[in-house]
């Protein structure tokens, strides 16, 4: 039996009332953590007892295993098309964990990838009803041709973001699929009730500069973010922000490149912390291995190009690590929201976001007004980032590179580094659009000193205040150059 929050329940039941209305291809969006899994769950076992082919699609060979695995909990049969090596380490995984597997042959419920469901359409049965899981990827190609290919079929899209990673819409009246908007509970909401944790932001006090960065498949170059963040421009280290912020708590570190993601594990590993990467050339098994031993506590910090940026489920990471300059608001919010789930003990979730994502996106709790239109006006005023930093290698403040002394400490800028190098960080938290707002409204040196000292800065406020309005200077000058 599947016990439903009050606003899973709602969300069937407005699904529901969609159908009755005429709509043919409804879009449910809600947070990542709110359960989006359990409700497919409740709408596939609900399906299956009305003798429903049901087939629910995702995109990745590890959400297989995982949803299945979260089916097997709620002892739901369910067959799987997916490569056969993927079948068996579900199946195993299975069996470890509830000593019984409830793969099926046949079955009324499919879980299958994409890929593998276009090569099989002929050798499976018609299918009523198609959910997409993480359904901002399902607006043309592959996705397209499936359910093309089942014309009499509901479709239900199911993701924390109603938008392709591009900010492009997916209603049917923007070149997508869908034709109704369900709308889940904010993330504020879920934080306020305790079904989420309450997320506590550190970001660069100036971003650093993005603004050559090439643009591929509407995101920054990978590539070049590697190349970048290899210098002493990224804000702080990683390493030693862990260690500052959140030592111990189990972590995500989000990076540009598989080649970056190991070389941060191996960092980690290197600064005495039990450390991982996981890639998509790893073998199906030892991911998820990988995986559950951060879950387990064997490990404490677990680095990944993409892999678990979308319907990964581990409840005890308390703290993630954005390395990931993106310009998209959606894959910002499925990476921070991999830490957000509530877990025993844990009273925060820490976000060190190293690339300045919150300065774009705002913080991981702010509301958002969602519609199938895409993003038409996203702002886009620091999507290339703003200014570029230094950091002094003597008290460790960060300021802006036009400036040849350290505004806080008087040490001449030092040459340019080859290597990251293990300092105290200069993140600082990111707080709410109002604090922001008032900080603007300070004018002048004066009233940023006074901010400072309301805000409880103490000794620092007169240093902050100079850091903020020597930024804001450096910035007009570089407008009015460009």
């Amino acid at each position: 039996m599947i016990e439903l929050r009050d606003y899973q329940q709602k969300a069937v039941d407005d699904l529901r009332e969609a159908y009755r209305q005429g709509f043919k291809s409804p879009f449910l969006t809600a947070p990542t953590g709110a359960g989006k899994t359990v409700i497919l769950s409740k709408i596939c076992q609900q399906a299956s007892e009305r003798g429903t082919n049901t087939v629910l699609l995702v995109h990745r060979q590890e959400l297989v295993i995982q949803t299945a695995k979260t089916f097997a909990r709620f002892g739901i049969p369910h067959s799987i098309v997916a490569p056969a090596k993927v079948v068996q380490n579900a199946i195993k995984i299975q069996l470890e964990e509830f000593n019984k597997s409830w793969f099926r042959d046949e079955s009324h419920i499919y879980i299958a990838t994409v890929q593998t469901l276009v090569r099989r359409m002929a050798d499976l049965p018609k299918f009523d009803l198609i959910l997409i899981d993480e359904a901002h990827h399902g607006v043309a190609g592959t996705w397209l041709k499936i359910i093309k290919s089942y014309p009499g079929a509901r479709v239900l899209g199911v993701s924390a973001t109603p938008e392709r990673l591009d900010g492009q819409g997916l209603g049917v009246h923007c070149g997508g699929i869908f034709d109704k908007l369900i709308l889940g509970p904010s993330i504020s909401s879920l934080i306020a009730r305790g079904y989420l944790t309450k997320p506590r932001v550190y970001c660069p006090p100036i971003e650093a500069d993005f603004s050559d960065l090439k643009t591929v498949a509407g995101d920054f170059d990978r590539k070049q973010q590697q190349e970048k963040l290899n210098k002493p421009r990224i804000i702080g280290n990683v390493i030693a922000h862990y260690r500052k912020y959140c030592d111990g708590v189990p972590a995500i570190t989000f990076c540009p490149t598989v080649e970056y993601a190991q070389y941060v594990a191996a960092n980690f590993n290197a600064a005495g912390y039990r450390a991982a990467s996981i890639d998509g050339n790893m073998d199906d098994y030892q991911r998820n291995k990988a995986i559950n031993d951060l879950g387990s506590g064997r490990l404490d910090v677990l680095t990944s190009c993409e892999i678990v940026s979308e319907g990964t489920d581990i409840p005890v990471v308390g703290a993630a690590i954005l390395l990931r300059k993106t310009k998209s608001l959606g894959l910002y919010l499925q990476q921070v929201g991999r830490a957000l789930r509530p877990y025993p003990g844990k009273s925060e979730t820490i976000i060190l976001d190293h690339v300045g994502n919150c300065n774009t996106h705002g913080l991981p709790d702010d509301d958002h007004e969602w519609t199938l239109d895409g993003r038409t006006h996203r702002n886009r005023a620091n999507s290339a980032g703003s200014l570029a930093c230094r950091q002094c290698l003597n008290c460790y403040a960060v300021y802006p590179s036009t400036v040849s002394i350290c505004p806080i400490c008087g040490t001449p800028a030092s040459k340019t580094r080859t290597e990251i190098e293990e300092v105290e960080g200069e993140l600082v938290e990111f707080t709410k659009r109002a604090e922001r707002k008032e900080q603007g409204r300070a004018a002048t040196l004066e009233e940023l000193t006074e901010l400072g000292i309301k805000r409880g800065y103490g000794k620092r406020a007169e240093a902050w205040a100079r850091y903020v309005y020597n930024g804001r200077k450096a910035k007009e000058e570089r407008r009015r150059n460009s």
